[in-house]
Parts: structure tokens; C-alpha cells; sequence
């Protein structure tokens, strides 16, 4: 007796350039949202900006350079230049300001104040 041979199956193929595109693409759009200033231009008149407001106040934060530019390691040159300018200029760069951190502690206490409320 001869066993029958088995049928073959049909095998699925993905295509994997569409699932490879579609996943670049999806990255490619996420990272554009964290970029920035979209043009050069725009880049450049808000760094002259910061650098107007360090210039005056004598500080600015590391937030106010992430806000600028959220993705410093895609603007390594502008990123070192805006350094640059502001030792240049005197401008001194803090993690946080005083008012910041007040606002903080006011924001601690005022939570701290409604707890105790609850447990009153």
C-alpha cells in the first residue's frame, strides 16, 4: 500500500516591503511631532530670540533650549552655536530657576494642605 501523498499548502506571503515602509513611515511622522521649528529659518529667529531674553535676564533654563528645540540631537549644530553665543555673551544657563522651584514647593504644600483636609 502506498500512502497518498500530502497536500500541499498554500503558504501566505506578506508582502515586507509594504510592513517595513509603513513602520518607517509611522517613525518618520512620530519624530517630525518632537522636532522643533519645522524650517532653518524658523530655527533661527527663535534662537536669536532666546538669545535676546538670556541676553536681558542674564539666564535661561535648559527647559526653555529643550522647548526650542526638543531634539537636540538632530540640531547639534545649532545646539553648540546657541552655546557658544550665550558664553559669549555672558548668559548664564540653569537646570531650573528659583521661580520654578517655588512654584514647585507651592504646589507640594497646597497638595500636602488638601490631604490633610481629607484626613480631617
Amino acid at each position: 500500500m502506498t500512502k497518498p501523498k500530502p497536500k500541499k499548502q498554500k503558504q501566505i506571503k506578506k508582502p515586507v516591503k509594504k510592513l517595513v515602509t509603513s513602520s518607517f513611515k509611522q517613525k518618520k511622522q512620530a519624530a517630525k511631532k518632537h522636532e522643533g521649528p519645522k524650517k532653518e529659518k524658523d530655527l533661527n529667529k527663535a534662537i536669536q530670540q532666546l538669545l535676546q531674553e538670556g541676553t536681558e535676564r542674564g539666564f535661561i533654563t535648559q527647559e526653555e533650549i529643550l522647548d526650542l528645540i526638543p531634539r537636540p540631537e538632530h540640531h547639534l549644530r545649532e545646539v553648540d552655536a546657541l552655546y557658544d553665543k550665550l558664553m559669549k555673551a555672558g548668559v548664564d544657563i540653569f537646570e531650573s530657576t528659583a521661580a520654578e522651584i517655588a512654584k514647585e514647593d507651592e504646589q507640594a504644600a497646597t497638595e500636602l494642605e488638601k490631604e490633610l483636609e481629607e484626613l480631617a
